[in-house]
């Protein structure tokens, strides 16, 4: 079962960039371009580049230098080799969006003449919004069946009950349905209507179709106050059977999490409107919550743990905000943003605790406790822990990556890569920090062209991750200088990155195990010590790209 590219209707005037990035995957993974390394390097530096805001950079001369080893005398009168890379990449793209490609929404594009990318998707205008004041939540429409040979056939009831019962393990998310509503001439919802009756923000709506031997479930969210769409995806797959299609369990998983996760549809868009005001709807405690999952920074957790602690003293039974607390607590512990980590710890053990005594099928409150297994060193309770988050709350893609990440911490590197794909794969709307042990493993693995992908979407200036895996991606396919730009921005964040292998394992780089940590270390050394054969020029902050291949 495939979806049709990255959810990206009617959000925004062009594609996210992890919308962008996860179509990019897709290209340098198919049959059209896998075989062609040089046209993948081309297209993930030319993309990777663009959407770090240097696509003005990116003409014939810079290309041929950054991007294909040219040196500095290049000239574009002699040498066609930049002109030639890029028509052979315009037909590729040509030939992807004319075979597996056909179904993407999100169309990467390089215009004859030129070498920056374009990123476009199908746009949905917004209606006039509602004169009341909805509640938080979402109604789920029954989804209509408009196949002409489903008489007596279950699977749109079925998908609709599944839905209600995938979205209601969520537990910040309200949710109403199945909801019967009649549908007008062009087959479609008055979502306002909908969300009036059902006083709530968001409504659900799809429609089954059949097209041959496939299956089509197309799906939209809209605004209940406005009917704008707020997110659309579909989904095609072979029958399976008299009643319902190949792979249905995982279609709704899709959906529920891209939905209901912390940081998927209805959870952005909230963020949106209450950054133009207060939203009495929800506690300002769980917008701090949003925001610190959003972005994992100091100063955002820091906020949150204020505002959950101030919300428990008048809400201390809720186990929605115990459960955001203790996380929270314990991530100020793991990250050392606290002055007595111990005292965190314990903290989030008992909120933890709290949670679980209120609601024993908590798996937030499973999170926290193995987050506390970690701090106190017990990989056993780790383990333990983080899977039965897991197997609790399967769709929840918050919990699969943090899940992922307490795994790799302890050992269990292929499993918690795992947990972390499919978090991504379930959510298109993930944070980037999100990429950076997928951006680990395929760099580790020799594919640099997919580590650069990866890398692209971590643009944080306070974190190391994103520059330094740059480096090693654009060192390894031969951009020398370009490398050398993103090694510079390193040493900015962490000055005494280079100085000696005690600086090296540092705070910034605590997420990854420490012999990958040591390996990363190895291959810095080598190609710093390779270039400094040909400079004297030391590689130290703020000398720029002084050296060449």
């Amino acid at each position: 079962m495939e979806g049709a590219g990255a959810p990206a209707a009617g959000v925004g005037d062009a594609p996210s960039p992890v919308a962008v990035i996860d179509a990019l995957k897709r290209i340098l993974d198919s049959d059209e371009l896998r075989p062609s390394r040089r046209s993948r390097d081309f297209l993930s530096y030319v993309v990777t580049e663009t959407l770090a805001g240097r696509g003005d950079r990116l003409k014939e001369r810079t290309v041929a230098r950054y991007a294909m080893g040219r040196d500095g005398s290049f000239s574009g009168a002699t040498d066609s080799g930049a002109r030639v890379q890029a028509t052979r990449l315009r037909a590729v793209l040509e030939r992807y969006y004319a075979g597996s490609g056909a179904d993407e929404e999100v169309v990467i594009g390089l215009a004859r003449g030129r070498y920056t990318p374009t990123f476009t998707h199908r746009r949905r205008p917004p209606g006039a919004p509602l004169d009341v004041e909805l509640r938080s939540g979402i109604a789920i429409v029954a989804l209509a069946d408009l196949r002409l040979d489903a008489e007596g056939d279950a699977t749109a009831r079925v998908l609709s009950d599944s839905l209600v019962r995938a979205l209601a393990t969520f537990p910040q998310l309200r949710v109403v349905g199945p909801v019967a509503s009649e549908r007008g001439m062009s087959g479609t919802v008055d979502v306002r209507t909908v969300a009036r009756s059902f006083d709530v923000e968001y409504v659900l709506d799809g429609e089954l179709l059949a097209s041959g031997s496939l299956l089509r479930l197309c799906i939209s969210v809209h605004d209940g106050a406005t009917g704008a769409v707020v997110w659309s995806e579909k989904f095609e797959g072979e029958r399976g059977g008299r009643v319902g299609f190949e792979d249905q369990d995982d279609v709704v998983r899709r959906i529920a999490a891209t939905v209901g996760d912390v940081r998927g549809v209805v959870t952005r868009d909230v963020e949106r409107q209450s950054a133009q005001g207060v939203d009495p709807r929800r506690p300002t405690a769980v917008l701090a919550f949003y925001r610190f999952a959003a972005s994992g920074t100091r100063s955002d957790t820091e906020v949150a743990a204020r505002e959950l602690d101030a919300a428990l003293t008048t809400r201390p039974d809720d186990v929605v905000m115990l459960a955001m607390a203790g996380w929270v607590q314990c991530y100020l512990a793991i990250m050392g943003w606290t002055d007595d980590k111990g005292a965190s710890t314990d903290r989030a053990e008992a909120l933890a605790s709290r949670a679980l005594a209120l609601d024993p099928l908590n798996a937030h409150a499973h999170q926290v406790l193995a987050g506390v297994a970690l701090r106190r060193g017990v990989p056993a309770q780790v383990r333990h822990h983080a899977r039965r988050a897991v197997e609790l709350s399967p769709v929840n893609a918050s919990l699969l990556y943090t899940s992922g990440v307490l795994l790799i911490q302890v050992g269990d590197w292929d499993d918690g890569v795992e947990m972390i794909r499919e978090s991504n794969r379930l959510n298109p709307f993930h944070p980037g920090y999100q990429h950076v042990f997928l951006g680990l493993e395929a760099l580790v693995a020799g594919d640099d062209a997919a580590a650069l992908a990866e890398m692209s979407l971590l643009r944080h200036p306070d974190d190391l991750w994103g520059p330094f895996l740059r480096f090693l991606a654009l060192a390894g396919q031969g951009y020398d200088e370009s490398a050398r730009h993103e090694l510079d921005a390193a040493l900015v964040v962490v000055p005494e990155l280079l100085d000696d292998d005690a600086a090296y394992v540092t705070d910034e780089l605590r997420d990854a195990p420490l012999d990958v940590r040591v390996e990363l270390r190895r291959r810095v050394r080598a190609w710093v010590a390779e270039r400094e054969k040909f400079s004297a020029d030391p590689v130290t902050p703020g000398n720029g790209p002084a050296l060449s291949k």
